[in-house]
């Protein structure tokens, strides 16, 4: 009987220390996941998808401009990638249409992006009947700040690509 107790005791042991290294082994994984879910969320948020500074890239899908118009009776954002892909919606309310810029549309917004610095404008106009409100945002890459009449151009791009995205059929 006494060796069957000392027998028992011994598989306990065995079980007892099995136990005290699977939780290690667990911490580990768990600790190691961690940080493996820190470091791709530091990728995503700093953009380690881009290309080389200042340049558009065939991979990069991040938005480059984005232009919101709102007055009394509309409303319409345009969203335009870093590949030259567009989408025109009336703010998510069941309209959307698809375009991809053409060469010259393209390399314009590449030159913007390339020259200016992130340009963010917001504008609400009272005045109008019913209020208006603009809004652009472009994701630049380059190192000068866009003055009042470069903004104006941004914004006459992007009103233009609206218009003519909306034209089509």
């Amino acid at each position: 009987m006494n060796k069957k107790m000392q027998s028992t005791d011994r598989s306990l042991q065995k079980n007892n220390k099995a136990e005290t290294k699977t939780p290690g082994k667990m911490r580990f994984f768990y600790i190691l996941m961690l940080i493996l879910t820190i470091f791709s969320l530091v990728l995503r948020v700093s953009g380690g998808r881009r290309g080389r500074a200042g340049q558009i890239s065939a991979e990069t899908t991040a938005r480059a401009l984005v232009f919101h118009v709102e007055a009394k009776d509309s409303c319409e954002d345009l969203v335009i990638t870093a590949t030259g892909g567009a989408v025109l919606s009336n703010c998510g309310n069941g309209m959307e249409k698809q375009y991809a810029l053409n060469g010259s549309e393209r390399g314009q917004l590449q030159a913007w992006v390339e020259q200016y610095s992130a340009v963010s404008y917001d504008h609400t106009n009272p005045s109008q009947a019913g209020g208006s409100k603009t809004q652009l945002y472009l994701n630049g890459r380059g190192s000068r700040q866009a003055n009042e009449a470069e903004v104006q151009q941004l914004i006459d791009f992007a009103d233009t690509l609206a218009s003519k995205i909306t034209s089509l059929s």
